[in-house]
């Protein structure tokens, strides 16, 4: 695609050789869990106004599908859609493990068997470049014995402060201790969204009030005269919800006794039905099709290219874009939600913003979020980043270091 092809070298003006007494780069990242990509001028914090004007901006940060909170950080730090780096969705069913992942199972969070692909802190852990974690999705695994040199373990008690106090001491660390690498997300935006809708008012307060932790953070940090890159992302949007606009999938008996046969994975927006035995899978598909009226199933030949992959179901049910689908009756529906294919709305796409030396500034089109790996590899001098894939092939940084 000519649009990633280009990427980089929109963003880098150049990456000269490091040599001796060069300065380190490091890299803040920091992800706004469900933050759309329209958040800053709808709720206009001033912060992230400020630091969006005076740096980098895409249109937008598109995310994998399905755009929920575990596949994009996933996809964020690999490099790598959902179906490679293996993590399809915040609750699925592997069959070639013949196991279940759910976001809420701290075992399943910590086995690497589900994760096909290495974060970028296991890379730069193994050639010997600090790293720090502050929570990200899929941090608590230790990977080929690479975890973080600095690491904290999700909590949901833990307060904005304690994490903004930690990432800056770790920056100000002696140079031999302090990590290269930081990333930290915050997850109560998405909260605040689901909950009271994307435009409300608490979604307003709550906006502001992390834009001030984060004016704090990166402020701090611009004072230790690091040469510091600053990326702001998210994840995913937010669509707003009508409470009505549900659907079961499940219309008649033989459409209940039909689906029996599978395991069932229900998130909201999609759901996987995996078949327990050979099965005409066309044939159940065809007999859903007929009554769905917001949504369609399909077989993995017909699905998205991203879901060519056993854990997403043998059989995907995806909502049309506002709708709820469900195999049972639900009690509620969230004011919104996120999940829908960033393809067909934009309101799943998410942010970049991004400032550093050699960060050029004003906007640039919409991107994938897992063309930030190379970014972030390249800027580390990672080993081999010459070679790396993705947009370093095309000649994309100015100096052919």
């Amino acid at each position: 695609m000519k649009l990633e092809k280009l990427f980089i070298s929109l963003i880098i003006l150049s990456l000269p050789s490091l040599s001796l007494g060069q300065k380190k780069a490091y890299i803040l990242l920091i992800s706004i869990d469900g933050y759309r990509w329209d958040y800053t001028e709808i709720h206009n914090p001033k912060f992230l106004t400020e630091f969006k004007k005076n740096g980098l901006s895409a249109k937008s940060l598109i995310p994998v599908f399905p755009s929920h909170t575990f596949p994009n950080h996933l996809s964020i730090i690999t490099g790598s859609t959902s179906t490679e780096h293996g993590i399809v969705s915040n609750n699925f069913y592997a069959p070639d493990l013949n196991k279940h992942f759910s976001i809420s199972n701290p075992l399943s969070l910590t086995d690497h068997s589900f994760y096909k692909a290495q974060p970028i802190w296991s890379l730069a852990e193994k050639e010997g470049v600090k790293t720090g974690i502050f929570f990200w999705p899929g941090s608590d695994l230790i990977l080929n014995s690479h975890r973080s040199s600095y690491y904290k373990k999700f909590n949901h008690e833990t307060k904005n402060k304690e994490k903004i106090d930690q990432i800056i001491n770790w920056f100000k660390l002696p140079k031999q201790e302090r990590p290269q690498f930081v990333a930290t997300y915050f997850n109560e935006i998405d909260l605040v969204g689901e909950m009271f809708g994307p435009e409300s008012m608490e979604t307003k307060r709550a906006i502001k009030q992390l834009d001030l932790e984060i004016e704090r953070l990166v402020t701090s940090l611009k004072k230790l005269n690091l040469n510091l890159y600053v990326f702001i992302v998210s994840d995913h949007g937010m669509m707003k919800l009508n409470e009505n606009n549900f659907e079961l999938i499940i219309k008649n008996n033989y459409q209940k006794k039909l689906i029996e046969n599978f395991i069932i994975k229900d998130l909201g927006t999609h759901m996987h039905l995996y078949t327990k035995q050979k099965l005409n899978i066309d044939k159940i598909k065809n007999s859903l099709n007929k009554t769905a009226k917001n949504f369609r199933c399909h077989t993995k030949h017909l699905s998205e290219k991203e879901t060519n992959s056993k854990r997403f179901g043998d059989i995907l049910c995806t909502a049309n874009p506002g709708w709820i689908i469900s195999h049972k009756k639900r009690n509620t529906i969230p004011k919104a939600f996120h999940g829908w294919s960033p393809m067909i709305t934009k309101e799943m796409h998410g942010i970049f913003y991004a400032q550093g030396e050699r960060i050029k500034k004003g906007e640039i089109s919409s991107f994938e979020n897992r063309h930030l790996f190379s970014l972030f590899y390249n800027l580390l001098r990672l080993d081999n980043f010459k070679n790396q894939e993705f947009f370093l092939k095309n000649k994309v940084l100015i100096n052919k270091d």
